[in-house]
């Protein structure tokens, strides 16, 4: 995911089909880290 700064934010890579998140699931964080200015973790 791009944040609207344009900097990487989320990255999740799996090659396992039950590795990968629900989709329900991944909008509830997606909302959260907009609503909230989540601060990006980790490295890319």
């Amino acid at each position: 995911m791009i944040n609207p700064a344009g900097d990487t934010q989320i990255i999740d890579i799996s090659n396992a089909p039950f590795a990968r998140p629900d989709l329900k699931s991944l909008l509830k964080g997606i909302q959260f880290v907009m609503s909230n200015d989540y601060p990006i973790r980790g490295r890319a």
